[in-house]
């Protein structure tokens, strides 16, 4: 469940329109708006995405440091 739906918009209208009128109902449904399309998707890659991305990067990291270390192994048992 996102923030927005947590939000009383119509409660958020009715602030707005005490000091803008009309306009504060048109202000509170573009504010939903931006919560909706754009803040939403931020806070679901924040959330969601970026944890999986680092703990990818960290896995990926220790493998290449287990490969790095057979690879030095051989190294240096072909020179024997």
């Amino acid at each position: 469940m996102f923030f927005y739906e947590k939000v009383d918009w119509i409660g958020v209208a009715n602030f707005l329109s005490a000091y803008f009128g009309n306009g504060g109902i048109i202000i509170a449904g573009f504010l939903r708006f931006i919560s909706i399309w754009i803040l939403s998707p931020i806070i679901f890659f924040l959330i969601y995405i970026v944890p999986i991305l680092v703990l990818i990067l960290i896995i990926s990291r220790l493998k290449g440091d287990i490969n790095a270390k057979r690879f030095l192994k051989f190294l240096s048992g072909s020179q024997e």
